[in-house]
């Protein structure tokens, strides 16, 4: 691939070819002080979908943990935290926190799609979030921020896909929603 030009706040990135790419980022201040970010962005070649991955035994709703920390200034690694409290819920609902400011989720659970196409996922949040469809990152709004919706779309096959979100929450308002269309779905919210 070719990055057009690396030292602007927004660039174009062409010539990209099917596979798995890794970019990271760093910013610096006018103070001279830096952070790095990474994404994972995944190429399909033409119209290729990712396929159905159809689990056994699955329930209705999408399981949560709940996290606590004062320091969260992105959606943490949640491999190596230790939740505050778990469960199941309808949707991807915050209201679970037990205080309004310093939280963090992570949502796993499975979505059924039901026809092959590409489909657009939302992730509207303050503070960050994160969607992954079958460990792909599709939405990626990492970072404090005031509420915002960016959206990425996926080509999938029909049937049940793994979904995981991950948000976090350092202060001030606190929001999700996460939502999704494809040509038989109007824009909604994932039920």
């Amino acid at each position: 691939g070719t990055i057009n030009n690396a030292n602007s706040a927004a660039t174009n990135v062409t010539n990209l070819t099917q596979g798995v790419y890794q970019f990271q980022i760093t910013v610096t201040d006018n103070q001279g002080s830096t952070n790095q970010a990474s994404v994972q962005v995944t190429v399909n070649s033409g119209n290729s979908l990712l396929p159905a991955v159809n689990p056994n035994n699955i329930v209705n709703g999408i399981d949560y943990k709940y996290y606590e920390a004062a320091n969260y200034r992105a959606v943490p690694d949640f491999s190596n935290l230790v939740p505050v409290k778990t469960g199941v819920s309808s949707n991807f609902d915050i209201s679970f926190a037990n205080r309004p400011e310093e939280f963090a989720f992570n949502f796993t659970g499975f979505i059924d799609i039901p026809s092959d196409g590409q489909y657009t996922f939302y992730t509207n949040s303050d503070d960050g979030s994160n969607l992954y469809i079958d460990g792909v990152l599709v939405v990626n709004i990492d970072g404090q921020h005031s509420q915002a919706e960016p959206s990425g779309t996926i080509g999938l096959m029909a049937g049940k896909h793994a979904i995981s979100v991950g948000y976090f929450q350092q202060t001030g308002v606190n929001f999700l929603t996460v939502s999704y269309s494809g040509s038989v779905i109007t824009k909604q919210i994932i039920p």
